[in-house]
């Protein structure tokens, strides 16, 4: 018989920072890691980070850049190093607000209708 095997993982998908910050940083608050509990504490440092809008700022952009590079740092998906991404000209520039735009996006984020990082959706509780 053909099919997926049944797992017992299951997965909570999240689609804001706002839904991190009310859910999933309190629900690992309550019940820590044990295995990369520093990484998770840099991740809920960004988050925070990244909702006060410290990201807007070259210092704070740089900061944020830094702790999150200094998670899984041996991690097989690290295509960049450090010094490309703040070395990059766009990628310095996108840390300063343009107009009325409230995070920090890809040129595809930016062309997606509808589409709100700051937002919370129903359903997304952590029981």
């Amino acid at each position: 018989m053909g099919g997926f095997a049944r797992s017992s993982v299951l997965t909570y998908s999240v689609e804001s920072l706002a839904d991190l910050d009310a859910n999933i940083l309190p629900f690992f608050e309550r019940h820590p890691l044990i295995v990369k509990r520093a990484d998770f504490q840099a991740f809920a440092e960004v988050v925070r980070s990244l909702r006060r809008k410290e990201h807007f700022t070259q210092g704070g952009f740089e900061r944020l850049v830094r702790l999150a590079y200094g998670m899984n740092a041996v991690g097989k998906q690290r295509a960049r190093s450090i010094n490309d991404i703040l070395g990059s000209s766009e990628t310095a520039r996108q840390a300063v607000p343009q107009g009325t735009e409230d995070t920090v996006r890809s040129a595809w984020r930016h062309a997606e209708s509808g589409r709100n990082d700051l937002t919370s959706h129903p359903g997304s509780q952590l029981g």
